[in-house]
């Protein structure tokens, strides 16, 4: 589990300990609801905030999908922010149920970090990619860059990045994670083959979205 979500279970279980015993001194029937209600919550987070150990086959010749979810577009560009060349964008829509941790699609050196403010719109309407909060991570390979694009959803309050300016990052490892239902952008140059379909379910560090050719 990843720190927020064990934060978050310790406090919603240290608060229903305290209205248990409110409940249990005064006899308040509200507190015991209260209890169960924050039980459960804390059940929740527990699920959410999971963060999975994953074994990733490393291979320099693929890229991964940076997160699990399902794929809702697949479309071509002309100069998105950092790899400033014809690109392949494919996006990624991650419901409450999926596992919320991004991982590096291959393996690189940080070299582009940009945190975006914006609107908190439905994250699987994939046109909100440009107004939604969103925080942007390029990777350099040596040969090759990559764009990895977090934006906030409609219920997603909290984008958190794990990566700094000049970090090298091993493909599969972990990037950070987005608070809830969001989604994710992946940008690569066009030399790279697509291997995802629309509507396929993907895992991060798992599923193969392109081959480099």
């Amino acid at each position: 589990m990843v720190p927020l979500g064990i934060k978050l279970v310790l406090t919603t279980l240290l608060l229903a300990l305290v209205l248990g015993g409110i409940g249990y001194w005064r006899g308040w029937p509200l507190a015991w609801a209260a209890v169960a209600v924050l039980v459960l919550l804390s059940v929740f987070f527990a699920f959410f905030f999971r963060d999975p150990d994953r074994t990733v086959r490393v291979d320099p010749g693929i890229i991964y999908a940076p997160a699990d979810g399902r794929v809702v577009a697949i479309e071509e560009v002309c100069q998105p922010p950092y790899l400033r060349e014809p690109a392949w964008k494919v996006s990624i829509f991650m419901n409450v149920f999926n596992v919320h941790v991004q991982r590096a699609p291959l393996a690189g050196v940080v070299e582009y970090i940009q945190y975006t403010p914006g609107e908190f719109k439905a994250a699987f309407n994939h046109t909100v990619g440009e107004k939604n909060e969103r925080n942007y991570i390029g990777l350099d390979s040596g040969g090759m860059r990559v764009l990895v694009v977090q934006i906030a959803g409609l219920i997603a309050r909290r984008i958190i990045n794990w990566c700094s300016l000049g970090q090298r990052l091993n493909q599969g490892e972990r990037m950070g994670m987005i608070a809830f239902g969001s989604r994710v952008d992946i940008y690569v140059p066009k030399k790279v083959k697509i291997k995802v379909e629309l509507g396929q379910k993907t895992k991060a560090g798992i599923t193969v979205l392109g081959e480099i050719k």
